[in-house]
């Protein structure tokens, strides 16, 4: 048996390039495309992990809850069913966040009017505080990495060839929910 040692994947390139060599059939422009797009996605969500951890002390299921109340009218309220539907995340991991939450005074917990057995989170004004200085803080990061590999030109066409891409993906989604 000869040595062959497997090259390590660093980049997204490398991976195309070997599924091009060593396995054609597997090998497509298209996925390419999502290959790209999957390893961006990585490599923003890490970025932007580590600033949300380090910068403002919130792990990043504890952002998405901030954020995502944060874009409702106030009074900034859900239930937890519709927030962890809307998050993704696991009941017990729900549970989880918005404890850690509600400790550090960062959200309440309010009646549901339109169901007794649970009850409504809802930020603070700490929570309001926090998601208004984390999110824009976020958003610098985003720009700051989408810019190192596109000009304004590319970022807009950027933007309209995916806003397109999602319009006819996403109601495709629901009606398999």
């Amino acid at each position: 048996m000869g040595n062959n040692v497997v090259k390590t994947i660093h980049t997204a390139e490398d991976l195309i390039e070997r599924k091009k060599k060593n396995w054609p059939a597997a090998s497509s422009p298209l996925g390419g495309i999502v290959i790209r797009l999957f390893r961006i996605r990585d490599i923003i969500y890490d970025h932007s992990r580590v600033k949300v951890k380090t910068e403002f002390n919130l792990t990043p299921a504890e952002f998405e809850v901030i954020a995502t109340l944060r874009t409702l009218e106030a009074p900034y309220r859900l239930t937890p069913t519709d927030l962890r539907q809307a998050l993704l995340i696991t009941p017990g991991g729900i549970t989880k966040v918005l404890n850690n939450l509600e400790t550090r005074k960062l959200l309440s917990r309010h009646k549901n009017d339109n169901d007794g057995r649970s009850k409504a989170v809802q930020l603070t004004k700490a929570g309001i505080n926090l998601a208004e200085k984390v999110l824009p803080a976020v958003m610098e990061g985003y720009a700051e990495l989408l810019k190192k590999g596109l000009n304004k030109q590319q970022l807009g066409q950027t933007a309209d060839l995916l806003k397109s891409l999602l319009r006819a993906l996403e109601p495709m989604e629901e009606t398999e929910q």
